[in-house]
């Protein structure tokens, strides 16, 4: 068998064949040719699937990248929005009247000792004390 009948028939060879031979060979190249583009397909999806062992979807190139724009487009819009709050902020702040001061009591410089301290808490603590004994009365009094 030569070389070139492994290949197939050329054209002279085609055109000395019968009808019937000719449609033949035809056909099984056609088969041939579909039998060989599912061969592909099958490989393509082993290769490349887009389902995996679970039967959950595998992302594509092509969808990741569409996912990846729709998300950089929402984070532009997000900073849009953040920028024009801050900018709206900014202006009602420029736009508010100053706020006033906060009054502090005037230091007279004289730096309290540890007794007075003591003694200006103990007289607190005998108000705490004094009130508590008021409630106390008031609450067994209403029993």
């Amino acid at each position: 068998m030569a070389a070139s009948e492994a290949l197939g028939p050329d054209d002279k060879e085609l055109a000395k064949m019968t009808p019937a031979k000719r449609a033949a060979y035809k056909a099984k190249k056609q088969q041939e040719a579909l039998a060989e583009k599912k061969r592909l397909a099958e490989k393509e999806a082993l290769e490349n699937p887009t389902v995996d062992e679970n039967g959950e979807h595998i992302q594509t190139v092509a969808e990741a990248k569409e996912e990846a724009r729709q998300l950089q487009a929402q984070l532009e819009e997000g900073e849009r929005a953040v920028d024009e709050k801050i900018a709206m902020q900014q202006e009602e702040l420029a736009n508010a009247p100053p706020p006033e001061p906060v009054k502090q009591e005037e230091d007279d410089g004289h730096i309290e000792t540890v007794e007075e301290v003591k003694a200006r808490m103990a007289a607190l603590q005998s108000n705490m004390d004094a009130g508590l004994n008021a409630t106390e009365q008031r609450v067994s009094q209403m029993d």
